[in-house]
């Protein structure tokens, strides 16, 4: 997915408070590069506001639904 997708990459010490903030559930070793991550997707608003969670097997009729919540600034 690489150039596809953004990634948020750090220490763990940086990415911790991150995901704190967003419930995400992480899983990893200290000698590995790969962590295992509770994998939602948030339908975040022009204005920064979380509106949706979708599971990580969303539908993509899901996120089309929301779209024009989504696109909402107001």
């Amino acid at each position: 997915m690489t150039g596809k997708m953004e990634y948020l990459v750090g220490s763990q010490a940086e990415l911790a408070p991150v995901w704190k903030q967003w419930g995400v559930a992480v899983q990893g070793s200290p000698d590995s590069r790969e962590v295992g991550h509770s994998a939602f997707v948030y339908g975040i608003t022009g204005v920064q506001k979380t509106l949706a969670l979708y599971p990580s097997n969303f539908k993509p009729e899901w996120v089309a639904h929301d779209t024009p919540l989504l696109a909402n600034t107001g």
